[in-house]
């Protein structure tokens, strides 16, 4: 499952695996997670995505 936006994209992958934020527009192929780096855009795109589950 993921969100955007802009050129943030949050990911949330197996429990495993972890969350990770990618800019989309530096890092197209999203090899480098700014989860730690940008944790203000980490919380509010896993805030939307957390709404956006309760919904479907």
């Amino acid at each position: 499952m993921a969100n955007n936006d802009d050129n943030a994209k949050y990911e949330m992958v197996e429990i495993e695996l972890g969350e990770f934020l990618y800019d989309l527009e530096k890092d197209p192929g999203e090899t480098t997670n700014l989860a730690e780096e940008y944790p203000d855009v980490f919380n509010r795109l896993k805030e939307a995505h957390a709404k956006w589950r309760k919904r479907i």
